[in-house]
C-alpha cells in the first residue's frame, strides 16, 4: 500500500472524530495561550472528571441515535434525577454496594426507557414529542413523592470515584474510559453491534435479513435510559448533593455531544469513543467560557454556534462522500 492509499484507509478510519478532536486542541491551545495556569493537571483532572459524567449519558444516547429512524431522547435528565434520588441511598443488608446501586437504578431506568421505545415503535409517537412527555411524567412524579425535598445519603465508595489515581485522572474518568471501550468493541466487533448499525441504516433491510428491528428499536431506549441513571448516581457522588433541577441541561448537551463525536443523525454510524469526546469538547468549552467570566446566556449561545459549525462540516463531509 503506498503512502496515499494509506493516508486515504487512515482519514476514511478516523474522519468523523476530526471535528470533535479539532475542537479539543483548539480550546487547549486558545486556553494555554490567554489563560494563565489553566491547563495545569489538576485543572484539566477536574474537567475530565465533570465530562465523565456528560459522557455516560451520551453514550447511551449513541444506542438510540445510531438505531436510526430520527432517534433522540430528551427523557435522560429526568431518569437521572431518579438516579440520584435512588442509587446512593441504597442500602442491602445495611451496608453500601456500589455495584449492586448500579444495577438497581440500571433495572429502574430500563424499565422507563422501554416504556419510551413501546411509545415510539409501536404507537408511532415522535421521539420528541415521547421522550418529552416521559420526561415531564418522570420530574413530576420525583416532585409529588419527594415534595423537592430531596435527600441523599452518599455512600464513602461513590465519593470515592471523584479521587485521584494518577494525575489527572480520577476514578470516575478511568472508569467511564473502561465503559467507552467496551461499548466501542461491542458495536465495532460484536453481532449485537452489526444489528444495531443495520437497523440504522435501513429498517426494511434489517427486517428482511432476519434482525429483530422491533426488540432493537425499544431496547436502545432502555439503554439510553439505563444509562442516564447510572450518570445520575455519578453527578451526585461528583456534586455531593441532589435537587430537582441539577440535570436540566443534560439531554440537550448529550445529544450535541452525539452529533459532535460524529454519530450520524440519520442513524446507522456510531461511535462511543466519538461521544465522550464530544462530552470533552462541551465541558472544555464550558469552562473556558467561565473563566472568561461570560454569563450563562452568552455560553449556551456560543455552545449552539459550535453545535451548528460541527452539523454544517458532518453534513458537508456527507455530501462529498457521495
Amino acid at each position: 500500500m503506498n503512502k496515499q492509499a494509506l493516508a486515504k484507509s487512515v482519514y476514511s478510519k478516523f474522519k468523523d472524530y476530526i471535528p470533535a478532536a479539532g475542537a479539543i486542541v483548539a480550546l487547549g491551545l486558545i486556553s494555554t495561550i490567554l489563560i494563565d495556569g489553566f491547563m495545569n493537571a489538576n485543572n484539566i483532572g477536574a474537567i475530565l472528571l465533570r465530562a465523565s459524567v456528560l459522557a455516560i449519558v451520551a453514550m447511551g444516547v449513541t444506542f438510540v441515535v445510531t438505531a436510526g429512524d430520527s432517534g433522540l431522547d430528551l427523557s435522560t435528565g429526568s431518569l437521572m434525577v431518579v438516579g440520584a434520588m435512588v442509587g446512593p441511598n441504597l442500602r442491602f443488608g445495611g451496608q453500601e454496594s456500589l455495584i449492586l446501586s448500579f444495577l438497581v437504578v440500571m433495572v429502574i431506568g430500563m424499565l422507563i426507557g422501554c416504556v419510551n421505545g413501546v411509545g415510539i415503535y409501536y404507537l408511532k409517537i415522535p421521539a420528541l414529542v415521547m421522550t418529552m412527555a416521559m420526561n415531564g411524567l418522570v420530574t413530576g412524579f420525583c416532585i409529588l413523592l419527594t415534595r423537592s425535598q430531596l435527600t441523599v445519603n452518599l455512600p464513602a465508595k461513590l465519593v470515592a470515584l471523584n479521587d485521584v489515581v494518577v494525575e489527572p485522572f480520577r476514578k470516575m474518568t478511568l472508569l467511564v474510559a473502561v465503559v467507552m471501550i467496551l461499548l466501542q468493541l461491542m458495536l465495532t466487533k460484536s453481532k449485537f453491534g452489526q444489528m444495531l448499525q443495520l437497523t440504522g441504516n435501513n429498517r426494511q433491510a434489517a427486517r428482511l435479513n432476519g434482525i429483530p428491528v422491533a426488540a432493537i428499536a425499544v431496547g436502545v431506549y432502555g439503554i439510553s435510559s439505563a444509562m442516564a441513571a447510572v450518570g445520575g448516581v455519578l453527578l451526585a457522588g461528583y456534586t455531593g448533593l441532589v435537587h430537582i433541577d441539577m440535570t436540566a441541561e443534560y439531554p440537550m448537551q448529550a445529544m450535541a455531544a452525539v452529533i459532535i463525536g460524529g454519530t450520524h443523525a440519520a442513524g446507522g454510524v456510531g461511535s462511543f469513543v466519538g461521544s465522550v469526546m464530544g462530552a470533552i469538547v462541551l465541558t472544555l468549552l464550558n469552562s473556558v467560557l467561565l473563566a472568561f467570566n461570560m454569563p450563562a446566556g452568552a455560553r449556551t449561545f456560543i455552545q449552539g454556534l459550535v453545535l451548528l459549525g460541527v452539523l454544517i462540516i458532518n453534513n458537508r463531509s456527507a455530501k462529498l462522500r457521495q
